[in-house]
């Protein structure tokens, strides 16, 4: 349902002009499609960046279920949920108070006089961090399968069938 939401909002950022080159969008678009364009990504990176978070438990809920009773992987995946909320609050704290006060808009340095109401992180600033965090949580996702296939007593063959089965709901 977040990601059907993410899309819709991701559309809608696309028929009114976002992602376009900056030239465009600063001497074409008009101050309040612009605006409306930082408050819908504004929402669509908390939606996307939730519904990576819950995608990922979920994927959590999945390895748990798949070894049953195994001590080891429990704490295992304890652990790794533990992580995956510490890493989820930091990166949607970090959309939200990008700017202070808080707002939804992202206000580049020509929009006067928005620029002057806020503080602001620059926005490859939060997305570099939120990409580091969302790799390293991906790869902690992606060794939790590696490490349950090592475990198996299995040919080496069967591992390889059921790595190709694992591995590409991680990717």
């Amino acid at each position: 349902v977040i990601y059907v939401i993410f899309i819709a909002l991701s559309i809608w950022l696309i028929f009114l002009g976002s992602g376009r080159h900056i030239e465009y969008i600063q001497y074409v678009l008009t101050i309040p499609t612009i605006r409306l364009t930082e408050v819908v990504d504004f929402a669509a990176h908390i939606l996307y960046t939730t519904a990576l978070f819950v995608c990922r438990l979920s994927g959590l809920v999945f390895y748990r279920r798949i070894c049953n009773g195994r001590k080891k992987f429990i704490i295992i995946t304890n652990i790794a949920a533990g992580f995956l909320v510490t890493a989820y609050l930091p990166q949607v704290f970090l959309l939200i108070f990008h700017c202070l006060p808080v707002t939804g808009l992202w206000p580049y340095a020509w929009q006067l006089p928005d620029v002057n109401n806020f503080i602001c992180l620059q926005w490859g600033v939060v997305y570099v961090v939120n990409s580091t965090i969302s790799v390293v949580c991906d790869l902690i996702m992606f060794s939790i399968p590696s490490m349950i296939i090592h475990s198996l007593m299995l040919s080496l063959k069967k591992k390889i069938l059921l790595a190709l089965v694992l591995f590409p709901g991680v990717l």
